[in-house]
């Protein structure tokens, strides 16, 4: 079957005002030409890159080279190109951009896992950035790949997706591109008067925007059609009039391609000498641009009218030539590996949908927002006022941290006078709202309000214990992580050990990290760990916690809100925490400060 080729349209929008006003723009300039006078675009952007533009300019002209490149046949220099940039960018305007670059150059060079590869990065970037109309670019791309290897369900798929964004934008450019893409699928899948209604189109839009190589595209596929129906008159005026655009804009690859097609219409009429000088014609422009599709379809073509001439010798020859050819293009995908790149991909957009679903239904409850505010703004202003004591401590003459003792001792009063009355209250109505309350689900409700109170009253206790003096002892710091043990363990069988240098001393924060540090290892070690002794032990430069239990791969283990919490206090300390654990040997915690 015929093949129809198809030069993919790709614009690069930039709109930064930059340094270099001569070489912006000449840039801008050519961008308007990238797509329809490729060699003109060209010459303009070597004018801008000899005016010095700065960095990210220079960059961004040095893509659109690599794009024309690229439209122009020559892929192996658009993927160096596209490449280098890519390593030595941080925009992500350009990082998108040339792997849409890199894409289409090693899709055209028959290297179908890479560009996938490439594609799905760039379409990652333009979907996290809400990027309609370059997303339906790449999966216009996308949906190309799949055409080449005659997946056209899946071909049709994408360019779908594509044409609804283009529709929602009013993009007539995307429109057109979309619609010869779509009239390619119809035509290889039989529907001829389908894919001729979609080029003829495709045509109409693509002159009203100028567009000489999309007007060459549609020229030529609608050439295709008319040679399917057998109309050679009309097929012959449709490719030379689309070869004659093409030799203009110096588009190598799309010459590769007109020349197979006007040798394949020769050879069905029969003219077999024209065909075999258009069939050496191709294969010059093919290697010329290291297009390997086109390539091969030529010398196929080349079997076609040796079989024909019933030239058997000639026929073996190219046959040998073709698997040689075949053999040696490197780096041939696996389809299967294209389908789980597609898989893979498709998967993190359905996890994506799925956990912002998820966030969504976690914010149902107005009391629970609203609790929830308060108390991050309680603990936000303990925090405050607490670094501003520390501060005012390390600046204070012994007289003023005298005051200042006072002043302690008289937060932590109002504190607990106050807050925490405050808080209790609120437990204790919530409570009788649950007794008098006869609905299950308020109750229930109510219940995790009355949680989250109580937790918040622990809380500021432990923060008023660290507070209301200016040094705590070990011995309390111990006295206070046994009341917690105490409090939280559920399995009273489990041995529990808490050890100190009863000399040591510790500033208020020290010991609040300490205890904040004890809190949430024990607490953890107790739910999961399965341990059946517990032992902390504080020294004075070591806080040491260890289980028996089950123990983790720590390798593997995800690193959850607590553990990190715990590495932030010990940054805070500027001290040096270390978790060591393994399966079936338990865990043990050491803190250096």
């Amino acid at each position: 079957m015929k093949v129809f080729s198809i030069q993919l349209l790709f614009l690069l929008l930039l709109a930064h005002p930059l340094k270099a006003q001569s070489a912006i723009e000449l840039n801008r300039d050519a961008e308007q030409l990238l797509t329809s006078y490729p060699e003109k675009a060209k010459t303009l952007l070597q004018k801008a890159i000899r005016n010095k533009p700065d960095k990210n300019l220079e960059q961004k002209i040095k893509l659109n080279l690599a794009i024309v490149d690229r439209m122009q046949g020559n892929f192996n220099q658009a993927i160096n190109a596209s490449t280098a940039i890519l390593s030595n960018t941080s925009s992500n305007e350009i990082k998108a951009s040339a792997h849409n670059n890199l894409g289409s150059s090693y899709n055209r060079t028959g290297n179908k896992e890479k560009a996938l590869e490439h594609y799905i990065a760039a379409l990652k970037i333009y979907e996290k950035h809400k990027l309609s109309r370059e997303a339906a670019t790449v999966e216009n791309n996308i949906g190309l790949m799949y055409q080449n290897l005659e997946d056209f369900d899946k071909a049709l798929e994408f360019h779908t997706s594509a044409i609804k964004k283009f529709t929602n934008l009013n993009d007539q450019k995307g429109l057109a591109t979309s619609n010869n893409l779509i009239g390619i699928v119809l035509a290889n899948q039989g529907d001829l008067e389908g894919a001729l209604r979609r080029f003829k189109k495709t045509y109409e839009l693509e002159k009203k925007e100028n567009n000489a190589v999309g007007i060459s595209e549609a020229l030529n596929n609608i050439g295709g059609v008319y040679h399917y129906l057998n109309e050679l008159d009309s097929a012959f005026l449709y490719f030379n009039k689309s070869l004659a655009i093409d030799r203009i804009n110096h588009d190598y690859s799309n010459l590769a391609d007109g020349y197979n097609n006007l040798a394949e219409l020769h050879l069905s009429a029969g003219k077999y000498k024209i065909a075999s000088h258009l069939l050496d014609s191709s294969i010059y422009f093919a290697k010329k641009t290291n297009y390997h599709q086109a390539y091969l379809q030529a010398l196929e073509m080349y079997i076609l009218l040796y079989e024909e001439e019933n030239n058997l010798e000639q026929v073996i020859a190219y046959q040998k030539r073709l698997l040689k050819a075949k053999d040696s293009i490197t780096q041939v995908s696996n389809r299967a590996n294209l389908n789980e790149l597609e898989k893979k991909y498709q998967l993190e957009k359905k996890e994506t949908a799925i956990k912002e679903e998820q966030l969504k239904n976690n914010n149902k409850s107005l009391w629970m927002l609203i609790l929830g505010a308060g108390i991050l703004i309680l603990i936000t202003l303990i925090i405050v006022i607490t670094q501003r004591k520390k501060v005012q401590l390390q600046r204070a003459t012994i007289e003023n941290m005298k005051n200042l003792d006072a002043e302690r001792t008289r937060i932590a009063r109002d504190l607990h006078d106050n807050l925490g009355a405050e808080l209790t209250l609120i437990s204790s109505i919530i409570d009788v709202k649950s007794f008098k309350s006869t609905n299950e689900h308020d109750k229930r409700e109510l219940e995790e309000i009355r949680e989250v109170s109580t937790m918040a009253n622990d809380a500021l206790r432990d923060t008023i214990w660290s507070i209301h003096k200016h040094e705590l002892t070990a011995e309390e710091l111990k006295a206070k992580a046994i009341d917690y043990l105490n409090r939280i363990n559920i399995h009273p069988q489990i041995k529990l050990s808490v050890k100190t240098d009863k000399s040591q001393t510790y500033s208020p924060s020290i010991a609040l990290h300490l205890f904040r540090i004890i809190q949430e290892a024990t607490n953890n070690a107790l739910k999961y760990s399965c341990c059946t002794e517990l032992t902390v032990k504080i020294l004075p430069n070591t806080l040491i916690i260890k289980d028996n239990g089950i123990g983790f791969d720590i390798s593997t283990a995800a690193m959850g809100y607590g553990l990190l919490n715990m590495k932030a206090r010990a940054n805070e300390m500027n001290a040096q925490l270390t978790i060591n654990s393994s399966l079936e040997k338990g865990t043990t915690i050491q803190l250096d400060f």
